[in-house]
């Protein structure tokens, strides 16, 4: 009995955390799908952050 509780919680609160989480990123999307402009701005920024992370990894020294 105690194992259900549990697992009644444990599914009630990632509702509760996870719910507005994913309701905002469709709001989110609506509004860059909207605006071309701020979606190539996204794009582009994490493009960059990408070819960063994979110049940082391929200046690397193994020990």
């Amino acid at each position: 009995m105690l194992i259900i509780g549990l697992g009644t919680a444990f599914a009630l609160l990632t509702f509760i955390v996870k719910g507005p989480v994913g309701y905002s990123a469709g709001v989110l999307s609506d509004w860059l799908r909207a605006r071309p402009r701020a979606l190539a701005g996204v794009y582009t920024s994490s493009g960059a952050v990408l070819v960063g992370l994979g110049v940082k990894l391929a200046f690397e020294r193994r020990e």
